[in-house]
C-alpha cells in the first residue's frame, strides 16, 4: 500500500471513530408534548364552524425552541373533523411551557353527525389534536410531530342513552 493512501485510511478511520464517539454521547431530545387547555365557538354557519383553540406546548428539553408556526387536526372518534393553523412564529423555553391559539375550520355536518354517531351507539369517545411544528435550525427546516389522545366516558357526564327526536312545534 501506498504511503499517501495509508494516511488517507488512517484520517478516514480517526475521523470515523470521533464522529462515532459524537454521536454515542449526544442526547437525544424528548418529544415535545401538547394539551387542548380551551375551545371558544367564533363562527358558524351551516358548512363551517370556526373555534379558536388553546393549545399548550410543553419542552421537556433543556433547549428553547424558536417556531415558524403549526398545523393541526382536530380528532373526533379517531378520525379528523378540522384542520387549525398557528402562523404566527412562537417560542417554548427550555423546560417550560407556552400557549398558542389555533384557529380550527370545522366541517360543520361531518362534526355534527359524527357527535350524533358517537351518542347514539357509544360511551366512550376518543377526541384530540395532532400535528406538526414548524422548526428552522442550522440543518434547515424540521417538522416536529406532536399528538394528544384522550378518552371522554359519556357516562361521567349524564349524556342520554339514546337521541330522541325534537318534539314538534304546533
Amino acid at each position: 500500500m501506498y504511503p499517501s493512501r495509508k494516511i488517507a485510511l488512517v484520517v478516514l478511520t480517526g475521523s470515523l471513530v470521533i464522529l462515532v464517539a459524537g454521536c454515542s454521547t449526544t442526547d437525544s431530545l424528548e418529544e415535545l408534548e401538547i394539551t387542548l387547555t380551551g375551545l371558544q365557538f367564533e363562527d358558524s354557519t351551516l358548512l363551517e364552524t370556526v373555534l379558536v383553540a388553546s393549545v399548550r406546548v410543553i419542552n421537556p428539553n433543556p433547549d428553547a425552541f424558536e417556531f415558524e408556526g403549526a398545523s393541526f387536526k382536530l380528532i373526533l372518534d379517531d378520525r379528523k373533523v378540522g384542520t387549525g393553523l398557528a402562523p404566527e412564529p412562537f417560542s417554548v423555553d427550555g423546560l417550560g411551557t407556552t400557549l398558542v391559539d389555533v384557529t380550527f375550520h370545522i366541517n360543520t355536518a361531518t362534526a355534527v353527525f359524527r357527535i350524533v354517531d358517537v351518542l347514539k351507539d357509544q360511551r366512550e369517545v376518543t377526541y384530540g389534536i395532532r400535528g406538526s411544528l414548524f422548526v428552522t435550525g442550522k440543518l434547515g427546516r424540521k417538522k416536529l410531530k406532536v399528538d394528544k389522545i384522550g378518552r371522554l366516558d359519556l357516562n361521567d357526564l349524564d349524556v342520554p342513552q339514546s337521541i330522541q327526536p325534537l318534539p314538534s312545534v304546533s
